[in-house]
């Protein structure tokens, strides 16, 4: 529950009349970084998130949204950033690779223009395009091919990201099997298709979430569905079953799964193997392993054509939970590895991360498994022996370079914290600091290859930096621990969190430049904002809700979004004085029309709070649903800008979010006008425009901006997409004598509308690929934005585990 301060608030309206119109913008400009440009990251590879491999021990696997092709220990990368692909463009990712027991290997890949997106075949150091996005399918849908699994025969099976449905690839003929809305049998209709796994009769077994409620394992053959089993079916003995995961099928057309009941009887429950019909449980929870633990449940499966089930499950070793994998083979088990236990590269098997196995006709098994003091790796296993094949830390041969730099935060001495990915390394934290001339100096702050005295980094959910250059990290580390990072110069130190960890990793945080951080955590003491300070970290009463967003100023006040408890609404609060008040509440009125309207959360919105207590803020509007910025200051809550609003050129502003606050109460945001794309500043009742769509900085000319971040002294950092198709990191400045020498000016001719072709191309290939970057980061999550990301299962495809569902956050490299 969140406490209230009943405040007078004194509403102004600063967005209409009372807005002066000023001048064009006067400011100089310098580029800090942009696309290929070389960055300072290890040439070592990242998390491995995905693998496959065929009966003679060729291995794919995927890492850092490119793709490496193992050939008896000959590693080939492709599908990566920057690669040129079929049909022109380049290759800006690619995922979801999966390699038949032929050796035929298909992957998804998004390209840039002229090129097509879809479906890729790699083959004899060659890429063609399969299924370019917007094939139509025979019943007339479009689709857009992610995730398949591909049978001996080279038949396919693939999820149509466009619109929820799972298809066949027969000869080149696409055909639905079955889509979201569709009645299923036995009840429901089908939603969502989180795992499927086809043999080379096309024959494809699938698992669906079902609308209201349940998931049931069905089975395609020959154009009829039939179902396996799905939540609510009873047994012999009463109790009922509650839902399957992880399923493969064999040419013979046997289906192995997992499976739990909801009544408690272990009998039946644990792996089951389809045939002939009928299902059977065929190791129970419960049972006794080779390594003396218990049977809990199967996490992924995987049946060869002679019916050998390799198989990971969570697993109890006296009181405690663990992943083991194991072998099914004629009655008998074989251990493969367990938590705990001594991997061949020297680390630990863990418990917690990407996790999936996956056994081939020879007999050999590839194990995707969580370390204790690494990143995954991926090992193989034939003849009673594991051999490490792959992981974190590797050392890779491409250079890394920049894709799409995006500002965080910005210091006093225009140092700019930015997030990137980079191939190889993944996502990672840089500085760029401006120095004489035209000169920058970019260093490494940490990626997924970081150690700390936790372990290495894993996802780095968000970053934050003061004025002082002091960076503060929310981190889960290869331990599986949540930990509060801080580098004030000399490197980055735990300061809360670990193995007793009450961080949690899923919310954002802030630092002040004393050096303070603030955070989202819980402990005996409840859930809500802690705050470190000297060694020590303190829960602020009042705080609990979930949080999007968090800033923190040096007079220990704070401002947050919180959706709260209910009765209490969704909305930006502030914290001072241990008492929480509610500043902009879904549902109130809004200055200068309209309500705010806060049905979600999100760093766009902010809040951001300067030293006075100064906060500003954005917040959708009813009346438009579009946003506008706000600001609360000395009890006076004012409409910024807003939709209607009218801009110095004389356009009118459409919405306007992402603000930037300095200690002269100067708001940068970016915003959208009826004539142009850009980002502003607010200063002393005007508002200028720092740079839009069509203007020409040197000799490019911009094409979308983003990411205001703005100082104390005026300068501003942004983001921009060039019409060339390179992304750039932007610091606009004051002209004094010596930079207005030095830095680059600014042309504007003729505006690009919001809706020119070239803005929405740029707009929207910056949005895919943070879309792309978040699937990478965030790869294991419950949720149906990536539905296969729980954990696909087939005889010739990778699968992976749900351990963990972190915090889905909307920009690349964390939640800013």
């Amino acid at each position: 529950m969140l406490a209230y301060a009943r405040t007078c608030v004194l509403v102004t309206i600063l967005g209409l009349s009372s807005i002066q119109a000023a001048a064009q913008s006067a400011f100089t400009y310098k580029k800090l970084v942009d696309t290929g440009e070389t960055a300072p990251a290890p040439h070592e590879m990242g998390e491995i998130l995905e693998s496959s491999f065929d009966d003679h021990g060729l291995i794919v696997y995927g890492a850092d949204n490119g793709l490496f092709y193992d050939s008896v220990g000959k590693v080939n990368p492709f599908g990566f950033f920057g690669q040129p692909a079929p049909g022109g463009g380049k290759f800006s990712a690619s995922w979801s690779s999966n390699l038949s027991s032929t050796g035929k290997l298909l992957f998804r890949g998004e390209v840039t223009s002229p090129g097509v997106s879809g479906l890729f075949m790699y083959a004899g150091g060659k890429i063609t395009s399969v299924i370019p996005d917007g094939t139509v399918a025979s019943n007339g849908v479009a689709v857009s091919a992610d995730y398949p699994v591909i049978s001996s025969s080279g038949d396919f099976a693939f999820l149509n990201d466009q619109a929820q449905g799972l298809y066949l690839d027969s000869k080149g003929k696409i055909t639905p099997i079955a889509v979201a809305g569709q009645a299923a049998p036995g009840g429901g209709t089908f939603s969502v298709f989180p795992l499927y796994a086809i043999n080379k009769s096309d024959q494809v077994a699938f698992i669906s979430f079902l609308s209201p409620s349940g998931e049931g394992l069905y089975l395609s053959s020959g154009g009829t569905i039939t179902k396996i089993i799905a939540t609510g079916d009873t047994f012999s003995d009463g109790s009922t079953f509650a839902f399957p995961d992880g399923v493969s099928i064999n040419d013979s057309g046997e289906v192995a799964f997992g499976g739990t009941n909801n009544s408690g009887f272990e009998k039946d429950e644990g792996l089951f193997l389809y045939a002939g019909g009928k299902y059977n449980v065929i190791l129970s929870t419960g049972t006794t392993m080779p390594d003396g633990s218990t049977l809990d449940f199967p996490l992924a499966v995987s049946i060869n054509n002679a019916g050998q089930i390799a198989f990971g499950s969570s697993i109890t070793v006296g009181t405690s939970s663990a992943l083991g994998t194991y072998i099914f083979s004629a009655g008998n088990l074989t251990e493969v590895a367990v938590s705990g236990e001594s991997a061949p590269n020297g680390d630990v098997f863990g418990d917690g991360g990407e996790y999936g196995v996956q056994i081939n006709d020879s007999g050999q098994v590839l194990l995707l498994s969580p370390m204790t003091y690494h990143s995954d790796a991926l090992f193989s296993f034939s003849a009673r022996k594991l051999t490490y094949v792959a992981g974190e830390g590797d050392q890779v041969s491409e250079t890394p370079t920049f894709e799409y730099p995006t500002p965080v935060a910005i210091a006093a001495n225009n140092e700019v914290l930015f997030s990137d990915f980079t191939f190889p390394g993944g996502s990672g934290y840089f500085l760029v600091s401006p120095q004489t001339g035209n000169h920058v100096g970019i260093s490494f702050v940490a990626n997924s290859t970081t150690s700390v005295s936790d372990g290495d980094l894993d996802y780095i959910q968000a970053a934050a930096m003061n004025d002082g250059g002091e960076i503060a990290m929310m981190a889960d580390t290869s331990e599986e621990h949540a930990n509060i990072l801080l580098d004030s110069g000399t490197g980055l130190n735990v300061v809360a969190g670990g193995p007793s960890s009450s961080v949690s990793s899923s919310q954002p945080l802030s630092i002040n430049n004393s050096g303070q951080v603030a955070y989202y955590g819980y402990g005996s003491s409840g859930s809500g904002v802690f705050l470190y300070s000297n060694g020590q970290s303190t829960l602020l009463p009042g705080t609990s809700g979930f949080l999007s967003s968090l800033a923190l100023n040096d007079s220990d006040e704070m401002a947050f979004f919180s959706t709260p408890t209910p009765p209490n609404q969704s909305g930006i609060y502030s914290y001072a004085n241990g008492l929480v008040t509610g500043l902009a509440l879904n549902g109130q009125s809004a200055p200068g029309g309209g309500d705010f309207s806060y049905s979600y959360g999100g760093p766009r919105f902010g809040p951001v709070i300067n030293d006075s207590g100064a906060t500003a803020f954005a917040a959708p509007l009813s009346v438009s649903n579009d946003s506008g910025v706000f600001l609360s200051a000395n009890g006076t809550l004012s409409r910024i800008v807003g939709p209607g609003d009218l801009a110095a050129d004389g356009s009118t502003f459409v919405t306007a979010d992402s603000p930037s606050i300095n200690a002269s109460g100067e708001i940068a945001f970016w915003g959208i006008t009826t004539s142009e794309l850009g980002i502003f500043v607010y200063s002393n009742g005007a508002i200028t425009k720092v740079a839009g769509t069509g203007d020409v900085i040197g000799k490019q000319t911009l094409a979308y901006l983003d990411y205001p971040r703005l100082t104390d002294g005026g300068d501003i950092a942004f983001l921009s997409l060039l019409s060339d198709g390179t992304t750039a990191i932007f610091l606009a400045q004051l002209p004094t004598k010596e930079n207005a020498k030095m830095n680059l000016t600014l042309t504007s001719s003729s505006p690009l509308s919001p809706n020119a072709p070239l803005v929405l191309e740029m707009r929207g290939r910056y949005e895919k690929a943070v879309a792309v970057r978040t699937r990478q980061q965030y790869p294991v999550t419950p949720t149906i934005s990536w539905p296969r990301e729980r954990g696909a299962s087939s005889a010739g495809s990778r699968m992976a585990g749900a351990v963990d569902a972190p915090f889905d956050c909307s920009i690349p490299g964390g939640c800013q």
